[in-house]
């Protein structure tokens, strides 16, 4: 990767870093993580069954982006032949979700990255694990809104693909936030958070791991 692109990602997490932590978190609210959904397909095995790419198994809010046409995942990891984590290896996939349940939590988290692919990010504070959205791709339009300076998915292009303006409101803070809430869970059905690297090529791919208390886990690869 070229300095100058380098940058400009470092720039563009530094916004999303910023939007959150004035205009989204709660004033008593530590924020540990921000994490902008780069490009990617995201993919899930549920009780032994490999869905790749992913699609939403539960309720999800309408979002006006357009349909990626991302390259899609080697034949190998979607028949779920792959032994061991060699899942990991697929660059095409940005975040994997292992559970027993469709309503476990890594799923439900999944499902809104589905939706809201790379106009959206994932954040982990003290209180909660959240996907988050600009509140102007939204459906219905924040009473609130544009609180940061200019569009972080319009910045995002420069890094990522088109997407339209569009979309739905749903938890939208009472402040001059531009960022609203797709989904949380509560800190407290988090078992536990680490860096883990996985797969088989050398170096190995890192990822951002969530283990929850259901049992379920959520992989975010960071590379």
């Amino acid at each position: 990767m070229s300095n100058r692109k380098l940058t400009k990602e470092v720039d563009f997490i530094l916004e999303w870093d910023k939007a959150i932590t004035e205009n989204w978190a709660d004033t008593d609210e530590s924020v540990g993580l921000v994490k902008p959904i780069k490009p990617s397909h995201t993919a899930s095995i549920i009780n032994g069954e490999t869905r790749t790419p992913h699609s939403p198994l539960g309720h999800t809010p309408e979002v006006k982006l357009d349909t990626p046409h991302w390259p899609l995942p080697s034949e190998a990891v979607s028949g779920g032949s792959l032994p061991e984590d060699e899942w990991a290896d697929d660059p095409t996939i940005g975040h994997w979700a292992m559970a027993t349940n469709p309503e476990d939590e890594a799923i439900r988290l999944l499902d809104h990255i589905c939706v809201a692919h790379e106009g959206s990010a994932l954040v982990v504070t003290d209180k909660r694990i959240a996907v988050v959205i600009e509140s102007h791709l939204l459906k219905t339009k924040s009473k609130n809104e544009n609180a940061t300076n200019g569009s972080l998915i319009n910045k995002a292009l420069h890094l990522a693909r088109p997407a339209q303006e569009a979309t739905e409101k749903i938890n939208s803070k009472d402040t001059d936030a531009s960022i609203s809430t797709l989904h949380e869970i509560e800190i407290k059905k988090v078992e536990k958070t680490q860096p883990l690297p996985l797969g088989k090529q050398i170096p190995k791919r890192r990822y951002y791991v969530v283990d929850f208390t259901d049992g379920s886990r959520f992989c975010h690869a960071t590379e």
